[in-house]
């Protein structure tokens, strides 16, 4: 791997005021990600991610933390981590309908001739799919800051607590159209998880 210094996660310079994102997808992040307009932020849902957009070659998501762990050891700073969680129902109907109805465009007449097993086995698959920061052993330099997208309203008091008091709000990636709001419908009348 290239020094980590030379990583596209180091062009806008990494410094004390550096926030990363590190999380699962459809919770918020993009939204995180576009709120901090005077800081150098990274967005990673995942070492898979990480490796795309750096041409790395991290394993796993310890692997993830552990370099950024390494960059706030290597300049002097404690690294934000920021994991935004959100309803797991929600969550996977959300990132159902975006893998499958906006990344590979189908129809949603598609929708409703597919099998309500079939779908509710895809929609389990994300439903199932657990935070990233329960799948890592956070290393102890890391402030790992955990926010809610239910409680989006309180993300300014939250990280305001943790010294952050440049957070501007914004919406992102945010789905109102008719087709997501049909599905999300079909799915929560048809499909229900224990």
């Amino acid at each position: 791997m290239k020094n980590i210094l030379d990583l596209e996660i180091t062009k806008p310079l990494i410094n004390k005021d550096s926030i990363f994102y590190i999380g699962l997808g459809k919770t918020g992040s993009a939204s995180i990600f576009h709120s901090f307009p005077n800081r150098p932020t990274f967005h990673y849902h995942n070492y898979h991610y990480f490796n795309y957009v750096n041409n790395g070659n991290l394993k796993n998501n310890q692997e993830l933390y552990d370099l950024i762990s390494n960059i706030g050891y290597m300049l002097g700073f404690k690294p934000y981590v920021i994991e935004c969680l959100r309803n797991p129902y929600d969550r996977a109907i959300s990132t159902v309908f975006h893998k499958y109805f906006n990344d590979k465009k189908l129809d949603i007449d598609d929708l409703f001739k597919m099998d309500i097993n079939q779908l509710k086995k895809i929609v389990k698959q994300y439903y199932d799919e657990k935070p990233l920061y329960q799948t890592v052993n956070i290393p102890d330099n890391i402030i790992l800051i955990k926010l809610k997208l239910e409680e989006r309203d309180k993300w300014n008091e939250i990280l305001k607590s943790y010294g952050i008091n440049d957070f501007v709000n914004k919406s992102s990636n945010v789905n109102k159209s008719q087709k997501y709001k049909h599905f999300k419908k079909l799915v929560k009348n048809n499909i229900l998880f224990k």
